[in-house]
């Protein structure tokens, strides 16, 4: 199916289901199971991460609707794209660098890493001269710093 058809399933299915209850999709068994997503710690036994979505009107169908579009829009070439540090920010023409930051891209490209390499330094150094007092605002050095 194209994008289009999709997205189209996906208004119909909405149109159809409009007036269901999330109370009303409870009742289903394995519910919660079917309709959550985890991250194991090393050891595989414990969950470091759990995405409970169970408690949404999602149903089934949406949700294979969802994964279908997803697919057909290239998300997971997309997301490849980043973890491999390709040039994907067409507004700087460089690689999303959040990704290679926290680690999370070990096959990325040398040039990625070292655009992160060189963001975290120019981090390291904005930091020192701030706690050092030597950038300083209209008022002297920085007494505080709000993290939002």
């Amino acid at each position: 199916m194209t994008t289009e058809h999709l997205w189209a399933a996906l208004a119909a299915h909405h149109t159809a289901h409009k007036e269901r209850t999330i109370l009303s999709l409870f009742g289903a068994p394995g519910r919660a199971e079917a309709f959550s997503a985890s991250l194991p710690y090393d050891d595989g036994e414990s969950s470091r991460f759990l995405f409970d979505f169970s408690k949404t009107l999602l149903d089934q169908t949406a949700l294979s609707l969802l994964l279908d579009l997803a697919r057909e829009a290239g998300v997971p070439r997309r997301r490849d794209a980043m973890f491999r540090g390709d040039a994907i920010n067409e507004t700087e023409g460089r690689a999303v660098l959040h990704t290679v930051l926290r680690g999370g891209a070990p096959d990325a490209a040398a040039d990625a890493r070292a655009d992160a390499e060189a963001t975290l330094a120019r981090m390291r150094d904005f930091a020192q001269t701030v706690r050092a007092g030597s950038f300083a605002g209209q008022g002297g050095p920085f007494t505080d710093v709000v993290n939002i």
